[in-house]
This record gives C-alpha cells, structure tokens and sequence, in this order.
C-alpha cells in the first residue's frame, strides 16, 4: 500500500507541473499584459519571461501533460484491479483460516476434555499406588523436609508416617550413610534420575533396615517422588554369601562339594594344597577317591548314612592324597537338602591333623609315663591291670600284682643328692623291666614305688621266679659314675582273680599291704597278701571311721568312779572314765572301741582333748556345787609327748579358771613312755610347774620296769586291777603287790590299788601298806549328775568295806 500512495502522489504532482506550464501560453493569445489593470513592471517583466512557452512547445507540453494523465489513469485502473484481486483471495484466506481456527477450537477442547479425564484417573491411581503397601513411598521436598509417607513405613521400620513428617531424612539415616545420600539427593535436584541407591534407615527399635530406592522430581512443584524396596533380608542373604564365597577361598581347611552321587563339582585352594588334588584331577570322579584302601567300606557307608540321616557327621579320618600316603584329618560332612527335602548336595570341610595327632600321643605318654623313667604311670597301669584282669577271666588265668618298694633309697638320696638318686631310680627301671617277661608290666607310681602287673599264670605259685628275678636285679650293686652304691626291695603280692568281686585299685591296695609285711619281716624279700589280715583292717578302719562320727556327734560320755583312803575311809577323788553311748550296741566300755583308736594318732588326740575339756568343765561345775574333789583323767602317751603339750593344757586350764591345776592328775601307762623317758620326765615337771599331778597306771601289768619310778618325777602309783583281784588266793600275785608297795614307799609315792571288789581285797591291801583304792567295793563308776549325791551321804562315814559294799549295791 506504501507503494501505491507514493505513485498516486508522483502521478498528481507532475499533471499539477504541466498544467502550470501550459497556463501562460494559452493565456498569451488573449490577454494583454499591459492591460492589466495595477500590474507593477515587475510583474510585467515576468510574464513576458514566460512567452517563450507560446508555439509548439507548449503544445508538446499539452501532449506530454495528456499522454501522463492517461498513463495514470490507466495505471490506476490496473492498480484497482490488482487490489480488488488481492481483496478478493485475503477474503477467501480469512474464509479459510477461520474455517481451520474453528476446528482447532473445537479439537482442543475435546483434547482438553480428555486430559482432564485423564488426570483424573491419574491421579486416583498415583493416590492407589501411593497407599499400596509393597514399597516404601514418601514425598519430599528439595530443601529435604518429608511431607508423606505411606503406611509400608510403620510395617517395615515401625515408623508412624504422621510422626515421621517435617522430618528431615538425614536424621533418620545410618550416620555412615548420610553423606552418600545427600550426594543422591543433589543429583536428583539437578534433574537426574535415581534408580538403584541402597542406603540403611534407622527402625524406630534402634535397628537397621537396607532399603533400594528410585526417585524422580516435580521441578514445577519441587517435589520428589521416590519409592524403595526393602531389601534387607537380600543384603544378608548376599553377604552370607560373600562371607561363604570368602571363607571356600581363603580357608585354612579343605573344602569339597559334591553333587547327591557323591562326584566333585568343586574344592577350594586349600583343597588341592593338602591333597595334592586340582579340580581336573577330580572330574566325574567320586568323594571315596580321599579315603584309603586300609579304611573300609563300611565305614565310609556309615559316615554317609549318618550325614544322611542326621545332616551332618563328624570325626576323625585318613584320607589319601594324590601321591597315595595319607595323613590323619577332622571332618565334617553336611548334606545339603532341596526345597523337597532330598539331598541334592554333600559339603565336606577338612584339616590335617597330623601335628595334632603327634602333639596328643606326646601329651598322652607325658600323661600316661613316668617323666623320669619312662614307665607307664598310676593312669596308664590302671588300664593295663583292667586289661589284664578281663584277660584272665576270659582265659581262666591268674595275674599277680606286685607293689615294690626300696629298700635305702632314702638313705642313698640324702647322701649324694638328687641327682643320683634319679639317676639310680632310671638304672633300676632298666633292671626291673628286665626281670620281666615282655607280655608283662612295670609301673613307676611315685617315689621309690614299683608296681608289676605279672600275667598269664597258670597257677599263684608262678609268680615266684619273676619275684626272686626281681629281688636279684635290685640287691646287685649299682655304679653311678664314681658312685657305687646298692638297695634292697621289699614286694607285696595280690592275685586276681578271688574268692569275691574286687577291683583293680583293691588289688593294689592289697599289696600294698602284703609290701609292708615284708618289710616288718625283715626286708629284701617278698609277702603274698593275708585275707585275714585284710579282714582286720577293714575293721580296724570301719571302727575309727565310726568313732570318729561318735565324737562329731558327742555320742561319748564320762562316768566317775570314786577313789578312797583305805585307812580313813574318806573319798579323796575320782576317776573320769570314757564311755561310748553307741545308737545300736547301748553304753560301750573303753576296752570295746579304743583299741583301733590308740592306732589313729589323730583321733586318739582328738578324744583325748575331748576328755580333758569336759572333765575340767566338771570339775569346775561341782566346784560350784560345794563339791570339792581330785579328779584324774587317762591320756595316751602320744598326747602327753607331744611338743605342744604343755601349752595345749595350760589352755585347757585357762578355760577353766575357777578350778586349781592341783585338783587334776594326769594317768597314763608306762608302755607308752618306755622308748622316751627324758621327753616324760621333761614334760611331767614342765606341767608340774602348772600344779598338775601325774599317775603311772596300770603298774604290773607289763614291764613294770623300775626305770620309770626311778627317773620320772611321779605323784601316783597305780596298781594294775588283775594283781588285786588274784591277791586273796594266789600268794605269787601277793608277793608281787607287796613288792610294788614297797618300791612304791622307796620313792615316795602315793599308791592306789585298783579292782577291789571285795571286802577281802580292802582288808589284804590295808594290812600291807596301800593306802588308797578304787573298785566296785567303794563304788561302781557313775554319771556326773549322780555322783554329788552320793558323795554327800558318804562324805562324813568312815569307810567299812561291807557297809559301803552295801551302800554301791544300793546305790
């Protein structure tokens, strides 16, 4: 159009310019200038400018002036045209392009209709989804804030999503884990997806959870949208795995698997570094390839059948490598077992346990032998006689167990050392194990003690020439470097088997015994054992055993017999007298039960201590009484020697303070003291310092040696019963005891005679000089409770041997 208006205005402008030329020529053929009325010279000088135009020229002027304005005319016509053709087809154009807008409405708003329909049903299955609980599914922010999780949190972590929101997650992460999720999480603000990031979620227990998570944003709404898979279960299943893959690699152990027919499918290193076995030696080859042909078969089926029928098997087998040797191994075999509970797999795990084996035979003769000489010891010889006696019941035969021991071997040890004395211990296990037959045994039990088991004996008396072989080989002098030195042996001997069950250890026990009779007898020979004797020990032992529980128990009792002044009648003391208050025999008297007990040393102390607590803690109860007596008590001689003595009775006294020491006297027999005199006499005046008085008892009965009167500082001299009961009618026993009154006399003693049982044994004693006596005739022992009684009706009487024969009788 632009274009059209600047033609339309040149067209114009050059018809104005020719009809502006023209004007003046035409006008000069009619119009006088001159006759203009006003007209200056000047304008008259213009106008006849202007009358060169007049002639031809202004008529091409004309003509050109005409030729223009058809032009134009023409051309304007052909413009209006041009424009009335682009007017028409603009019109069909915007005919057109309104037909085509229309239909795109129209289109759109369908295509509108139809997402909407379709977010809808989106959105109700992202609202689906979102609550399905097989996944985990959250939605945050970028900046980190949870806004929703779905229900799968609480079931999986414990997690309540409506306490967990407006939280950020890094609070809720392993704390190793943090930084390589938030790195995760820039990425995914950065516009990458996230698919298979695996990071540890603190459980509202304190746990951990492995969960796997794919992510994606909303950039528009800064959202993300992220859902994980717990895959906790799998990681440990994986990492069992690892674990597994990295123990069958770097295992110590031989490692095989097998398939259910029992060929190889694979083995680990260490495998083929113990037996020599690659994995292509073992193709299509079976497991019993391992085990030697010196194991059998059955024992390979049984190994089998166990793993089959328990799951596993282990123990202790050979197996065979590649070169053929074997070497002992610990195994075990486990069965792997399908979904349907068949075996579809066998895993074996070995080690050589060669070093082992060696070690436990090293540990096990240590153990089992004498570390000196090298002979089996008490465990390995209790074996052995087991064997030995099972051997001999199967075969109708008999073994004889001999208890050996040394003669001087102590006596060559403190001499020249230990060393020596070693040294003749491992010579004489030489001769020993020499004297003896290959099939038979020699032990070293401790010290100088040997014990050989002799077997095969077809009778007891076969034994004989291997104990005479025995005794030879030890008496032979032995030369230990410059040493020359020789012993002796002393055996005991017990046979298996006998009349009754008996065990090994009784066995020995029994020749035990019998060695010790040899020695008695004189040494360097042998003894068999005494059944008899045995018996008697068994009592011996039963009967310390039971006295021992009567003094726990208190079953012991003292009762007190009254001493007299034969002369006066007057009751000086008394007697403490042990007595045994048994729960089955009743009241037992000393002669009944302390026989084994002055055989036990310590229990004859311990009773003996008993006895003279309780007599001082009577003594100072009838004191209390108004009761004023002696009272003696009989202590052994063991008691009275002992070191300590002394002490132990001043504590005695010292428990007792209201008592005097003179009011006891202490009795003991002289059989007891003989060996020692000098101890005796040192501790009778170390005790006599205390005020305590000493009785020799029991005179005349033994030895009645006139040693002890002579040098032991003694206040009493009693006269044994059995003299005094014979007195009446046997002269010899009344020679006797008027001798013993008469030493008695010598050396200033106060003599007491016991067992008068009659008037006749009180008037024969007093005749003759004894001045005190004890017995039945004055009265028969008592408890302590009865005693102050009795005391108080015969405190004023003067004594009469038949009115008090009378009154015990009463009383």
């Amino acid at each position: 159009m632009a274009r059209y208006a600047f033609g339309i205005r040149f067209l114009i402008s050059a018809a104005a310019a020719l009809i502006f030329l023209a004007l003046p020529i035409a006008g000069s053929a009619a119009v006088d200038i001159n006759a203009v009325p006003n007209i200056t010279t000047a304008q008259v000088d213009a106008f006849s400018a202007l009358s060169w135009t007049t002639g031809p020229t202004g008529l091409i002027l004309i003509t050109l002036g005409s030729a223009i304005i058809a032009a134009f005319a023409g051309w304007r016509y052909m413009s209006a045209l041009s424009v009335n053709r682009q007017l028409h087809q603009s019109h069909k154009r915007l005919a057109d392009k309104n037909e085509t807008l229309e239909a795109q409405v129209e289109r759109r708003a369908l295509e509108l209709s139809r997402e909407v329909e379709e977010h809808k049903h989106s959105q109700q299955f992202a609202e689906t989804f979102f609550k399905q609980s097989q996944s985990l599914n959250m939605i945050a922010e970028f900046d980190g804030k949870i806004l929703r999780l779905n229900s799968a949190w609480e079931d999986t972590l414990g997690y309540d999503p409506r306490n967990r929101t407006d939280v950020a997650p890094s609070n809720l992460l392993h704390p190793d884990d943090r930084q390589n999720t938030a790195n995760q999480f820039k990425l995914l603000i950065a516009g990458e997806n996230v698919d298979g990031f695996e990071n540890r979620w603190i459980c509202e227990n304190g746990g951990y959870r492995h969960l796997r998570w794919s992510a994606r944003t909303d950039p528009d709404r800064r959202l993300i949208y992220a859902v994980a898979q717990d895959v906790t279960e799998k990681k440990t299943a994986e990492n069992a795995l690892k674990l597994n893959a990295s123990v069958f690699t770097f295992a110590h152990e031989g490692i095989f698997i097998a398939d259910a027919t029992g060929r190889f499918l694979d083995v680990n290193g260490a495998f083929t570094d113990i037996t020599g076995y690659g994995l292509s030696d073992l193709h299509n080859k079976n497991a019993g390839l391992l085990h030697p042909e010196t194991d059998s078969a059955s024992a390979y089926r049984d190994r089998l059948d166990a793993v089959n029928a328990n799951g596993v098997w282990r123990g202790d087998v050979n197996i065979r490598k590649k070169d053929g040797q074997s070497f002992p191994a610990l195994l075990t075999l486990s069965a792997v077992e399908d979904e349907s509970g068949q075996v579809d797999n066998y895993i074996g795990l070995f080690s050589d346990i060669t070093k082992l084996k060696n070690n436990e035979k090293a540990l096990e003769k240590l153990a089992r032998h004498d570390k000196l000489t090298g002979l089996p010891n008490r465990d390995l010889l209790a074996d052995r006689l087991t064997q030995a006696m099972a051997r001999a019941r199967r075969h109708d035969l008999f073994i004889a167990v001999a208890f050996i021991d040394l003669d001087g071997f102590k006596a060559v040890n403190d001499t020249y050392g230990h060393s020596t004395g070693d040294a003749l211990l491992v010579a004489i296990a030489r001769r020993l194990k020499a004297a003896l037959r290959i099939e038979d045994t020699l032990a070293r039990i401790g010290g100088d003690e040997f014990v050989a088991i002799i077997t095969d004996l077809h009778h007891e008396r076969d034994c004989v020439g291997t104990l005479e072989r025995i005794l030879r080989a030890a008496s032979e002098q032995f030369i230990l470097g410059p040493i020359t030195t020789s012993v002796t042996a002393s055996i005991g001997v017990a046979f298996y088997p006998q009349d009754h069950a008996i065990s090994g250890e009784q066995l020995e026990r029994q020749a035990d015994q019998a060695m010790y009779e040899a020695k008695l007898a004189g040494r360097n020979r042998y003894r068999f054992f005494d059944p008899d004797k045995d018996k008697a020990l068994a009592t011996y032992h039963t009967q310390v055993a039971e006295a021992q529980t009567a003094l726990e128990k208190n079953e012991f009792r003292l009762f007190y017999q009254p001493k007299a002044d034969l002369e006066t009648g007057l009751i000086i003391g008394c007697e403490a007298l042990l007595r045994w208050q048994h729960p089955d025999r009743g009241l037992l008297v000393p002669q009944e039960f302390l026989p084994p007990i002055r055989k036990h040393p310590a229990l004859a102390l311990a009773i003996g201590n008993w006895v003279l607590d309780q007599t001082l803690r009577q003594l100072q109860n009838w004191q209390k009484q108004g009761l004023d007596l002696n009272v003696s008590v009989n202590l052994s001689g063991l008691q009275v020697m002992a070191p300590d003595f002394k002490e132990v009775l001043h504590g005695h006294l010292d428990r007792h303070t209201d008592i005097t020491p003179e009011h006891l006297e202490i009795e003991f027999v002289e059989s007891d003291v003989l060996l020692d005199i000098s101890t005796m006499k040192s501790v009778i005046e170390s005790c006599q310092d205390l005020g305590v008085r000493f009785a020799l008892d029991d005179f005349g009965a033994g030895y009645s040696s006139l040693t002890c009167l002579k040098h032991l500082p003694l206040n009493t001299l009693k006269i044994h019963q059995d003299l005094v009961r014979g007195s009446p009618e046997n002269l010899r026993d009344q020679e006797i005891l008027k001798t013993i009154i008469s030493m008695g006399r010598v050396f200033n003693l106060d003599i007491l005679a016991e067992g008068i049982e009659t008037d006749g044994h009180t008037s024969w004693l007093r005749k003759h000089g004894c001045r005190y006596g004890q017995g039945n005739a004055i009265a028969e022992p008592m408890a302590a409770q009865e005693l102050p009684d009795w005391y108080s009706r015969q405190i004023n009487n003067q004594f009469a041997g038949p009115d008090l024969q009378k009154h015990s009788s009463a009383s």
